[in-house]
């Protein structure tokens, strides 16, 4: 499989009924995770009375909305409003999603920022949950916890896109994880899996 790292391909569906056994901080990410222009998004917040939603450039490459979240563990979509910016050294943009008063309750508790606060460590356990379209042929929400999704490398390069059949034609400043992943996944958090938090986007 493309980007398959170590013996074990990770990704494993998500249903609302996996969630009893699964940890909160794992809950939340799911919950906040959202398909989106052909990739994947992820909740961010409220911020100056903005619902903040982070997805990457690739992905959002246009001020032009590309449509609307759809959160399949919440059952709702939340069309966008806004493109706030986008950024290919980073490989990262920012959109604002359109809420109504009475769909924050389920929203809002979901919303977790950039861990800014703590380095990027060789073997810190990541997770990652999107909608890759490997072995995934109706693009479920899929997430990868597996051994070796962590990180390998907390050093930072400016590398090029590695996608052979659609690259990129810019560079972006990454580090190394092994988090197997695939188109559609584009635009996943990667989570710190012990604190929930996100470090870094696929």
């Amino acid at each position: 499989l493309d980007y398959q790292i170590g013996s074990e391909w990770g990704k494993k569906t998500v249903l609302s009924s996996d969630l009893d056994q699964a940890t909160p901080e794992f809950i939340r990410a799911a919950k906040s995770t959202a398909s989106y222009g052909g990739g994947t998004a992820f909740y961010l917040g409220k911020f100056n009375g903005h619902h903040l939603m982070g997805t990457n450039y690739h992905v959002q490459p246009t001020s032009n909305c590309r449509g609307a979240a759809h959160f399949q563990l919440l059952s709702k979509a939340f069309p966008c409003k806004e493109v706030l910016g986008n950024w290919s050294q980073i490989d990262f943009a920012l959109f604002a999603i359109r809420v109504d008063p009475a769909d924050e309750a389920s929203l809002l508790p979901l919303g977790r920022n950039f861990d800014f606060s703590r380095p990027i460590l060789s073997g810190q356990l990541l997770l990652t949950i999107g909608h890759g379209i490997a072995n995934n042929p109706g693009r479920k929400l899929v997430a990868n916890q597996d051994a070796d999704c962590k990180v390998f490398s907390e050093e930072f390069r400016l590398m090029g896109d590695p996608d052979e059949y659609n690259p990129g034609p810019y560079q972006a400043w990454s580090f190394a994880n092994g988090c197997d992943v695939s188109h559609g996944d584009s635009g996943s958090a990667m989570i710190d899996r012990l604190t929930g938090n996100p470090i870094g986007i696929l």
